[in-house]
């Protein structure tokens, strides 16, 4: 089952030394690291202040520097250099929908009710890093049930090419609870750990 969510619609840009802030209609303000696009990054502050709102509020554009940005893909914590190759070091090993269908192997009320919400993809179908924190959250602790986390344990082994004791050596537990909340892009951060920077 998808949930709907509205479009998100971009109302204002700003700018800082390092950040592109995105005023969506709905009042929320989006921060998005200028590393993250290139072309923005490496523009002198007249040529970002050339933007145009496009598509009714759904794209970004700037003739200029020759760089178009879809609001929903910011939501979604995609940028020219966080969209995901080859090299990603922890990758999804099985196909989406087996993915789907092993995610509802944890036989846990409140788990299946946050999974909806939680267990968010890039159209590649490789998870975004606030699911793979949420789901490693639960193979940690399982919300104090050992059968639940033991579960969880099971399907994070079965969904990706890098064991959960990996992941747990790199990861803090402590980051990994306050990022899956993230509302902003968090891939590098966890790339980051993954390498053991």
């Amino acid at each position: 089952m998808n949930i709907l969510v509205s479009e998100p619609i971009a109302k204002n840009l700003r700018f800082d030394a390092d950040n592109m802030w995105v005023e969506l209609a709905d009042s929320r303000i989006l921060g998005v690291p200028l590393a993250y696009f290139p072309r923005l990054l490496n523009a002198t502050s007249q040529q970002r202040q050339s933007y145009t709102i496009s598509g009714g509020g759904t794209g970004l554009h700037w003739e200029e520097i020759d760089e178009d940005i879809c609001v929903k893909a910011l939501m979604m914590g995609i940028g020219d250099q966080t969209k995901w190759s080859q090299s990603r070091l922890i990758r999804l090993q099985v196909k989406p929908d087996q993915a789907q269908k092993i995610l509802r192997m944890v036989e846990h009320r409140k788990y299946l009710d946050a999974l909806e919400s939680h267990w968010q993809v890039f159209e590649d179908g490789h998870p975004r890093a606030q699911s793979i924190c949420w789901l490693f959250c639960w193979a940690k602790t399982g919300i104090n049930s050992e059968r639940a986390a033991q579960e969880a344990r099971d399907v994070f082994n079965r969904l990706f090419d890098k064991p959960f004791e990996w992941f747990d050596r790199r990861v803090p537990h402590n980051w990994a609870r306050e990022a899956r909340y993230k509302q902003y892009n968090i891939e590098s951060e966890l790339e980051r750990y993954l390498k053991g920077d």
